[in-house]
């Protein structure tokens, strides 16, 4: 098909679904771009998209990069057409702003629709987002080279990551080796920042080899990436590494609980999953193939909590990562934890937590 037919097609997409669009040569050279990037954006979509066309293959193809976001990738007569990024989900690793949002099932087939115009009916889309997005974390996590970091001789902190153990943690972390290592023999700045990125690469697998989804660990790795660049002194690198351990250990914990009944795992694992949505009991039913007072009656003779109590709780917890370790307003937060109004937001966590979200972050919030 002609350039120019791929490039009316590329800007009649963008215009329709505000999907940005790229034209790249066979060298990665971004021949014509559909979108409103700015400056900073288009700097940032150049890098990210160098990632996904050197993974390419020879048909089209979908694929998350290392920040969660969605891309397919089509190639075509000597060019390739980029379609993306998307958002499918709320996702505070997503980094582009004014994009619309889509599941991935509509996504695809967006994707799917654009490949049969320019490649005919029969043409398939590959979905390799499962493993793209591992293979691609694990690349980017182990950057730092694990034969150069003296952080190999403290297995026994990331098997609590593992065993989900956070009493034990705290012993080692308070009296053990480690907190010598990390007070006494990282001196500065540069091997903290290695050292940083190392603890994230080894704990982010123990908690992946203990069943913690992948989707909730890359949220977690990007957010620790991202507070590492705002982090300017040494003494905050520390107190993030100290921090990252806590946090994946928690993780694991709640992913490991195995005293619920099959029913009530299957509905705490969706309010897990659908963290970020408004979410329903009449929902959650039905997933679990249950009447909701049935439900509800077998929820709170386990938990000790109604569905209800429960999803606030798990949301408020959640808002408490952000309120505490990031600067996001607490606005943006309701957004993101799926709430309709900031206002109603402070309601539900209040009633969770005893206090306001600002008073929260008043009390709880990172020293750096």
């Amino acid at each position: 098909m002609k350039q120019h037919t791929v490039a009316e097609l590329c800007d009649i997409f963008y215009e329709t679904h505000r999907i940005p669009a790229g034209i790249f040569s066979a060298d990665n050279v971004l021949i014509r771009l559909f979108s409103d990037f700015g400056e900073n954006r288009l700097q940032m979509y150049l890098n990210d998209s160098a990632v996904i066309l050197d993974h390419a293959e020879d048909q089209a193809v979908l694929m998350y990069d290392a920040g969660a976001s969605c891309w397919c990738c089509i190639p075509e007569e000597g060019i390739r057409i980029l379609l993306g990024p998307v958002q499918t989900g709320r996702n505070p690793s997503f980094r582009y702003e004014g994009i619309r949002e889509y599941a991935p099932e509509r996504f695809r087939d967006i994707s799917l629709c654009l490949i049969r115009l320019l490649q005919g009916r029969d043409a398939v889309l590959k979905d390799e987002t499962g493993s793209f997005v591992e293979r691609r974390q694990a690349e980017h996590m182990f950057d730092a080279g694990e034969e150069t970091i003296s952080l190999n001789s403290y297995d026994e902190i990331f098997e609590c990551v593992r065993t989900g153990d956070p009493g034990e943690l705290e012993s080692l972390l308070e009296t053990g080796s480690y907190k010598d290592y990390l007070d006494q023999v990282i001196k500065d700045w540069d091997e903290a920042y290695t050292v940083y990125h190392f603890q994230l690469a080894k704990t982010y697998h123990a908690a992946l080899g203990a069943g913690v989804p992948i989707t909730e660990l890359a949220q977690l790795v990007e957010l620790y990436l991202r507070d590492l660049k705002q982090d300017s002194s040494l003494a905050a690198v520390k107190s993030g590494m100290r921090r990252m351990l806590y946090d994946f250990t928690r993780y694991v914990n709640q992913y490991s609980d195995s005293r619920y009944s099959p029913m009530v795992n299957m509905a705490l694992m969706y309010i897990k999953e659908h963290i970020y949505e408004t979410i329903e009991v009449k929902d959650i039913a039905a997933v679990c193939s249950a009447g909701v007072s049935t439900l509800q009656h077998r929820f709170r003779q386990e938990t000790g909590l109604s569905l209800t109590e429960s999803i606030r709780k798990r949301k408020a917890e959640k808002a408490c990562y952000y309120l505490r370790y990031t600067a996001i307003p607490c606005g943006d937060i309701a957004y993101r934890m799926g709430y309709c109004s900031q206002s109603y937001f402070i309601r539900q966590f209040k009633l969770a937590m005893g206090i306001t979200p600002a008073e929260y972050r008043s009390r709880e919030g990172r020293l750096i």
